[in-house]
This record gives structure tokens, C-alpha cells and sequence, in this order.
């Protein structure tokens, strides 16, 4: 389910739900996807070329870019933002929030980090795509909150689905190839929506 948590903007083109309200809507001019996230992103559990930056890339017509790096909190991504800046994104794809909720960082530092980050890419007129963790009710709410305040698209049940199913998943953390492919084919359903809206 794509939730996106913002009030609808009246200033120039009103685009059509859900993505009424999505920052930097029409002015992301980008030429990449970036996926930036921890192990999930990176692929661990996955046969090669079975992660899901890699199969999003045969959906999209954007080049799509894997910058997940394993073990990554909010804290150490905020460090590698530069890299997400670097490669001129359309879009960026965020991940993360698992290794801060196992290494028991505090909820309230993760969504600064987070918020810290959309920042930085928001200002390089870059659109958001905000993967919620499942994590419990403290992390889903401050997911959802952080969307309506910085205008981000929410994937809000995309993961808490593939949790929930062994099937798709290879150990307690990580998704299986089918679980990066439905993963995959969730994630580049939203990006061609969000894609033909965001088109001139």
C-alpha cells in the first residue's frame, strides 16, 4: 500500500492522488533512480543480480543505482549522502531505519537522521520515496509523520508484507529473491505512476 501523507498543494500544476503534495513533483529534472538503504537495499539473501535496485532497473525507464551499504544506520547513511548527490537523481528511493531499531538507537535520532537526509536530497530537486520499516507502532507513525512533513511518497506495508510472508524471506531480516522481487515489482509500480506524472 502507497500512502502518501501530505496536504494537497494549490500552487501551480495539481497533480492527481496519491501524488498530490509530493515535493519537488514537477521540478526534478534528474536523469537516475538512487536505492539508498542498508543490507535490504544492498541485497543480502539474494541470488546474484536477484536484489531489487537490479530488478527495478528492467522496469523503469531511468538508470537505477544501488547505493545500499550492510549494517548501515541512519547515522552512517546521513555520512554518505554525498554520493546520493553525485549522481543527479530523479528520484531516491530511502531504506533504512532496521540497524538503528537493532543497535537500540533512540526513535527520535533515527527520524532526525532521516529528516536531515531528506533535506539534503530534497534540495537538489529531487523527489523522495520513503520505505517504512516494520518495526512497531512508534517507527510506523514516524514514518508516516516525516512523509506529511517533507512531502515524501510512503511505501507504508511494502516490507511488514514481505516480513510476514517465510516464503519471501531468507532469514528473520533479509528477503529472499522472491521477496526483492515482489519487493521489485511493488516498488516500480509506484516509480512509473510517480514517473508519468512527474513528465512534462
Amino acid at each position: 500500500m502507497v500512502w502518501l501523507l501530505v496536504p494537497l498543494l494549490l500552487v501551480g500544476c495539481t497533480p492527481a492522488a496519491p501524488f498530490a503534495g509530493v515535493k519537488n513533483l514537477y521540478e526534478a529534472k534528474g536523469t537516475s533512480v538512487v536505492c539508498f538503504g542498508d543490507s535490504i537495499t544492498m541485497g543480502v539473501g539474494a541470488s546474484t543480480g536477484q536484489d531489487y535496485p537490479t530488478l527495478l532497473g528492467q522496469m523503469v525507464k531511468l538508470p537505477v543505482i544501488n547505493l545500499g551499504e550492510s549494517g548501515d544506520t541512519t547515522e552512517s547513511a546521513l555520512l554518505r549522502v554525498e554520493e546520493i548527490l553525485k549522481l543527479n537523481p530523479r528520484i531516491v528511493i530511502v531504506e533504512l531505519g532496521g540497524n538503528d531499531y537493532l543497535r537500540r538507537m533512540a526513535v527520535s535520532d533515527t527520524f532526525k537522521n532521516l529528516r536531515l537526509m531528506i533535506d539534503e536530497i530534497q534540495r537538489q530537486k529531487a523527489v523522495v520515496v520513503l520505505v517504512s520499516m516494520p518495526l512497531g507502532s512508534a517507527y510506523e507513525s514516524g514514518y508516516k509523520k516525516l512523509a506529511r512533513e517533507k512531502g515524501c511518497v510512503l511505501m507504508d506495508s511494502l516490507l511488514s508484507d514481505i516480513f510476514d510472508n517465510q516464503n519471501l524471506m531468507t532469514d528473520q531480516l533479509h528477503p529472499n529473491s522472491k521477496g526483492y522481487q515482489k519487493m521489485a515489482e511493488e516498488i516500480g509500480r509506484v516509480l512509473n505512476e510517480l514517473l508519468a506524472e512527474m513528465s512534462p
